[in-house]
Formats: C-alpha cells, sequence, structure tokens
C-alpha cells in the first residue's frame, strides 16, 4: 500500500511539473521572449537558413485546415518577409550546401528565409503564384508527381491524411510557372507514401520516378526532394542517404528548427507557418527554434 500511494505521489508530481514546464513553454513562444531569446544567445549575423512549408492557400480548406493558410494571411507573411528577411529559393541553398554558405548572397544583416509549398495543389498556382510574383519572392514547389491529372493513385495512408477532394495543378500550370525565374521545383514522390513504412526499392522508385518525371517536363535538373510528411519517425539516415545517392542535395523534412552550415549536409528543417501573424513572427526567430527544441527533450 505505501509503495502504491508512493507511486501515486510521484506520478501526481510529474503531472504537475510536465503542466507547468509546458506552460511555461506557451509563456516563451510569445514574440517578445522569442526576440528577447534571439538577442541574448544567438549572433545576429549567423548564417542560417529558415525554410517554411507551406501546402494549400485557400479561404475554404476541403478536409485539412491545419494546411490551409489563407490567402489575407499568406499575403501580410509575404510583405513582412519582404521587409525583414532576404528570400532565396532552395536551389540557391542547395549551391550553398555544395560549394559552402559563403556563396549566399549579400544580406545587409537579414537573415535568409526560403519558401517551399508540399504535394502541388492548385491553389498553388491560382492564389499563391500571382502574391509571390506580386512580393517578387521565390519559391520551391514540392510535387507530387502522381497527383498531377490524377495519373497515379495516391497511398492508402496519404488519402485518410490529405486533401482527398482538393483539385491538384495540372503540368501545363506547372510548365507557366517554371518559365517565372521565381518558380523552382522538387520532387515529392509519386504516391505520397511513408518512405519509413516502405521498402528501400519503392522508397528509390518513389524518388527517382519523381525526379525523372520533373525532369522530363520542365527540362532542368531538380535539385529538391521533400519526404512525405516529413517528422522524424516518417524517414531516416538510411533514406536521408538514398536521396543523396538519387541525386538531391537538399532533402526536406518538417523537422521543426533553423538549417546551418552543419546541420544542411543531412537532411533540412522546415518552419510550419500556418498561422496567426503575430505567431508567424515569433516562428522565425531562433529564439522560437531553441524553445520548441527544448520542449520536444521533456514531451
Amino acid at each position: 500500500m505505501e509503495k502504491n500511494g508512493y507511486d501515486s505521489v510521484c506520478l501526481f508530481m510529474m503531472k504537475k511539473i510536465k503542466g507547468i514546464l509546458s506552460f511555461l513553454f506557451d509563456l516563451l513562444s510569445f514574440p517578445v521572449f522569442t526576440d528577447w531569446i534571439s538577442r541574448v544567445f544567438f549572433e545576429r549575423g549567423a548564417e542560417s537558413v529558415l525554410i517554411l512549408t507551406y501546402h494549400s492557400v485557400g479561404v475554404h480548406p476541403v478536409a485539412r485546415p491545419d494546411l490551409t493558410i489563407h490567402p489575407a494571411v499568406f499575403e501580410k507573411q509575404l510583405a513582412y518577409l519582404q521587409k525583414h528577411y532576404h528570400s532565396i529559393s532552395l536551389d540557391v541553398l542547395a549551391q550553398a550546401i555544395t560549394e559552402g554558405f559563403h556563396v549566399l548572397p549579400k544580406k545587409n544583416g537579414r537573415r535568409f528565409v526560403a519558401i517551399s509549398f508540399d504535394d502541388g495543389y492548385e491553389d498553388n498556382y491560382t492564389v499563391a503564384f500571382p502574391l509571390l510574383v506580386r512580393y517578387q519572392i521565390p519559391a520551391t514547389f514540392n510535387i507530387t508527381t502522381g497527383f498531377i491529372e490524377h495519373t497515379r493513385a495516391m497511398s492508402a495512408e496519404c488519402q485518410d491524411a490529405m486533401f482527398p477532394e482538393q483539385s491538384t495543378m495540372s503540368w501545363k500550370q506547372i510548365e507557366e510557372m517554371a518559365q517565372n525565374p521565381l518558380c523552382h521545383f522538387g520532387a515529392h514522390t509519386v504516391t505520397h507514401p511513408r518512405m519509413s513504412q516502405v521498402d528501400l526499392e519503392q522508397a528509390r522508385q518513389e524518388m527517382m520516378e519523381s525526379k525523372s518525371a520533373l525532369e522530363k517536363r520542365l527540362h532542368r535538373p531538380i535539385h529538391t526532394f521533400a519526404f512525405p510528411f516529413g517528422s522524424k519517425k516518417d524517414f531516416n539516415e538510411g533514406l536521408v542517404e538514398l536521396a543523396k545517392q538519387s541525386g538531391f542535395t537538399c532533402v526536406l523534412s518538417t523537422v521543426p528548427g533553423m538549417n546551418t552550415v552543419q546541420s544542411s549536409r543531412s537532411y533540412l528543417k522546415r518552419i510550419d507557418p500556418t498561422t496567426t501573424i503575430y505567431r508567424f513572427k515569433a516562428r522565425l526567430s531562433m529564439g522560437y527554434t531553441l524553445v520548441r527544441n527544448l520542449r520536444s527533450r521533456f514531451e
């Protein structure tokens, strides 16, 4: 009985401590604190690149509102990036990974940011593309090639998780966007499987077939690959190495964080910007990344 009572008290205390830590991390995630952490613990001129992960830009999300950002919010974010950050494409980042971050353009004290879109939804063309042109900000669109004109069925897991009724871009729209120097493209597999749950040969085919389809259509090399879903449980170092062997320089996850010279040699981290403009500003800071990483260690 005494041991059971002791265990109950320990469990109660652990829950209380976890609740307090969760509250503190929520508090530290506000911009006023993340900005202060960034100033105190990080050099302003440190070479780092932040990559943002978008999916759909629309007013009425079909099935996943957490993957959809309202056009008005997206435009506010672009205006903020144009004013405070130096936007680069993932093709430029690929060159920096190969040759060194010293090849990145001069930024006049501004941090680097790169925009990416996953999957290939039609509103990337109808809504996001015109706004990117208006603000002259480059973006990389990671295409699940089997979705385009529905040439291949999506994986069963993807049918449950993504937008089953959402329209995707056509090859004609993708080819039109590719004519604009602001638009770059990456591979995002053919059927959007969870790569950690398929065998190595299927993983290789998913990478190579999507890469080949894009290169054939766009007549340019494809340097970027984005893992479907992209969390730490969805890929491993073996798959990262397979992507490198398949000719990809930028290998994207959805693991949150900044990218430095050292970290870029493996997979690249990205930040989810689907939030209010207030929290968006916080998520761009190095302080937010530190708080997020500390929180993950305690959860």
